[in-house]
C-alpha cells in the first residue's frame, strides 16, 4: 500500500507537552524530517488533509479534544485512514486496543524517542513512504 501524494518527509506532531515535543522534533529534524506541530486538536483532521504527512505522532490528552476522537475521525476518513498514527501519552491505558481506534504504535511517556522513530520508519518503509535514502 502506498500513500500517493503524501509528503514522505513530513510528520505531524499533536501534543501540548513541550517537554516531549522538543526532543522529538530535534531527533526528527536531525533525520531531515519536517515537523508540523499542533498544540491542540481543533482542526487536526483538516490540517492533516492539507499537509498530507507520512506519519502522525500524537498525545491522547489534549487541552481541547480527546485524542481518541481525533484518531477515530482520521481512521474513518478515506483521505486520511492510511496515515500511520503513533500515540505518545501518559495515558496509554485510556486507549482500548480491542475496541478503540486502530493505531500503529503506542508509547508511554517518558518516550524512548529513538525506538519510536525507528518503529515509525519501519512502518513507513512498509508503506513505501520513507526510504533509507530519505532517512
Amino acid at each position: 500500500m502506498e500513500l500517493y501524494g503524501h509528503d514522505r518527509q513530513k510528520v505531524i506532531v499533536i501534543d501540548n507537552d513541550m517537554e516531549s515535543v522538543e526532543p522529538l522534533q530535534r531527533r526528527l529534524q536531525e533525520r531531515g524530517i519536517r515537523i508540523v506541530h499542533l498544540r491542540v486538536g481543533a482542526n487536526a483532521k483538516q490540517i492533516v488533509k492539507t499537509e498530507r504527512p507520512a506519519v502522525i505522532m500524537m498525545d491522547l490528552m489534549l487541552p481541547d479534544v480527546d485524542g481518541k476522537k481525533i484518531i477515530r475521525e482520521l481512521k474513518d476518513d478515506w483521505d486520511t485512514k492510511g496515515i500511520p498514527i503513533f500515540v505518545i501519552s501518559n495515558y496509554v491505558g485510556r486507549l482500548d486496543r480491542k475496541t478503540g481506534p486502530s493505531v500503529e504504535g503506542v508509547y508511554s511517556k517518558p518516550i524512548d524517542y529513538d525506538r519510536l522513530i525507528q518503529h515509525a520508519e519501519g512502518v513507513a518503509a512498509g508503506l513505501k513512504i520513507f526510504t533509507q535514502s530519505n532517512m
